[in-house]
């Protein structure tokens, strides 16, 4: 991203966190026994966006996601929702969120901070790889040779956690993300059903062991304790705690319009009702 913006001469504006209370987080979720441990650091994510706009009185989000190579991930293994957060939180964890400020990074984005975001200031969403013909090695070849970007061997592979996430989803809820994301670039034509089937039975990260340890220090707990975790029968979804689900079911038109202006996310009605 460095190499990126330093290239396109536009700025780059590093966003951090509340280390803490992210730590704090990410052991909740994984006491909580949830297949969607990252849910607070995609809320972040989502939330810097909107804090960046309210900073600088931006109007427009683009979000450079594509169904076509990434997919959408089924609801019971990746619920997006700062409610969600907060009663997992307030079951397992120590740390308390602080006041919210329109242009700070929260990890409770709930529905009344998104309101404000979209009606208040009226940011809108958009996805711009969804009208184009995107296809990922075509891409590659062009950010590796006019933007330097570096492969890093694996898709996500720079978030280092990524790895204890794959471990947690595969060993403890039978979980292969990739297929999702492969069933999209099947759909779009660029990978075969048997190539897709092939990958599947490789290893997806050769030092698997080693960033686990990595992560499980950083968060101040042992390997032991998380083999514990994958192993005991504890095993919920956001449908076992409190969460925005049913007040959005019961405004699901009106999320499906929003989501055709691109006043939310354009992908938000087919990623809660759809799937």
């Amino acid at each position: 991203m460095e190499n990126a913006t330093k290239i396109l001469d536009i700025d780059f504006k590093v966003l951090t966190t509340d280390w803490k209370l992210s730590k704090d987080l990410k052991k909740s979720f994984l006491e909580a026994c949830v297949p969607d441990i990252e849910t607070p650091t995609d809320i972040a994510i989502a939330s810097s966006l909107y804090a960046a706009c309210s900073e600088f009185d931006v109007k427009d989000i683009f979000i450079g996601q594509s169904f076509r190579t990434e997919g959408i991930s089924p609801l019971e293994w990746n619920f997006l929702d700062g409610t969600y957060i907060k009663d997992i939180q307030k079951k397992y964890g120590t740390q308390k969120f602080p006041k919210w400020k329109p242009n700070k990074v929260c990890f409770d984005l709930d529905i009344k901070k998104l309101f404000y975001y979209t009606f208040i200031k009226k940011i809108q969403v958009f996805n711009p790889f969804y009208y184009i013909d995107y296809n990922r090695k075509n891409v590659d070849k062009i950010i590796s040779t006019e933007l330097k970007w570096e492969n890093t061997g694996a898709h996500y592979y720079d978030d280092l956690y990524q790895t204890l996430m794959f471990k947690w989803y595969k060993e403890k809820f039978g979980i292969d993300r990739r297929k999702f994301n492969y069933s999209a670039l099947i759909r779009s034509k660029q990978m075969t059903r048997e190539q897709a089937i092939d990958n599947l039975k490789k290893s997806y990260i050769i030092n698997q062991d080693e960033i686990v340890s990595l992560c499980t220090k950083r968060l101040g707990i042992t390997n032991e304790y998380l083999d514990s975790l994958i192993k005991n029968n504890k095993k919920n979804t956001f449908k076992n705690f409190n969460t925005s689900y049913n007040f959005l079911k019961y405004f699901s038109g009106l999320i499906n319009l929003l989501s055709k202006l691109n006043i939310l996310p354009s992908t938000t009605y087919y990623k809660y009702f759809k799937f």
